[in-house]
């Protein structure tokens, strides 16, 4: 994280620093901000929510409403809600998983335990990512707006998981949380908003001197020195990419034209000195 620059404030998909430069962001906070640093309204629905002053971890109805906006945008899953990303990880460990090395700068990842699958979920790629646990990464940017697994309610192995959650108490959210991730859930499903700039991703390609696509997402086929170089010479371009060797960074969902054409010039271009 020190490679990054102090940041004073972001918006859509610029970071914007303390030393007076805009950066374009390709890391956008492991995936989080997949719809941008203010996801489709996100920051009004707080600002109306936040007067009543429940910030703190307290019961609200809000609860149940998540629950069945998670189940509606994740068909045959219940959703279990978790305050922060620390916890989900433990909850894991609990049930015996071993996470790989850095699980949320991966692009997919499926990992077994006692006869148990869990499978990381990502908005945006091809396919369907099945098992009787789903890890997602929602589009909500920020790890204190909490997080949440999903567990199969149609399998017997999520059957029993859901068994063993539902006989301890849950771990109380703020009604704050709530409201981020219901906003976020209920979104999912909706088509995307208009906004200005182009998206020209389809024509893309997938193979590039430093990266494999996948969608919206890059896989960097660089590490360790070489791959700090390419990102040390990026951010010198003002465009951030992950800072942790070998993780994931993502296309923006739009941007001018003229930063497509600075993208394109970054991915076509291996950085070697």
């Amino acid at each position: 994280m020190y490679r990054l620059p102090s940041i004073r404030r972001a918006r859509n998909f610029h970071l914007y620093g303390y030393d007076g430069n805009r950066y374009l962001d390709l890391w956008q906070n492991q995936g989080r901000a997949f719809w941008g640093h203010n996801p489709r309204g996100l920051s009004q629905v707080l600002k109306n929510h936040i007067s009543p002053g429940l910030y703190a971890p307290t019961p609200h109805p809000f609860f149940q409403r998540v629950t069945k906006l998670g189940i509606k945008a994740f068909p045959g899953y219940t959703p279990w809600f978790f305050p922060n990303v620390p916890s989900v990880e433990s909850q894991l460990r609990d049930w015996g998983f071993i996470l790989p090395a850095d699980p949320w700068d991966s692009l997919e990842w499926e990992i077994r335990a006692g006869g148990i699958t869990a499978s990381l979920w990502r908005p945006g790629l091809d396919g369907v990512t099945q098992g009787d646990i789903l890890c997602p990464i929602l589009p909500l940017p920020g790890a204190f707006l909490g997080a949440m697994i999903l567990v199969s309610h149609q399998s017997p192995e999520g059957k029993g998981l859901l068994d063993r959650l539902q006989t301890h108490s849950t771990e109380l959210l703020s009604p704050i949380q709530y409201i981020a991730m219901g906003h976020i859930l209920k979104t999912l499903g909706e088509p995307a908003p208009k906004k200005e700039g182009e998206n020209p991703i389809a024509c893309l390609p997938e193979n590039f001197p430093g990266f494999h696509r996948r969608g919206r997402y890059l896989i960097p086929r660089f590490h360790g020195q070489e791959y700090f170089t390419l990102f040390k010479k990026a951010r010198q371009e003002k465009v951030i990419l992950n800072p942790r060797d070998g993780g994931i960074s993502l296309l923006p969902e739009r941007a001018s034209k003229g930063e497509w054409s600075l993208i394109s010039r970054i991915l076509g271009d291996t950085f070697h000195e």
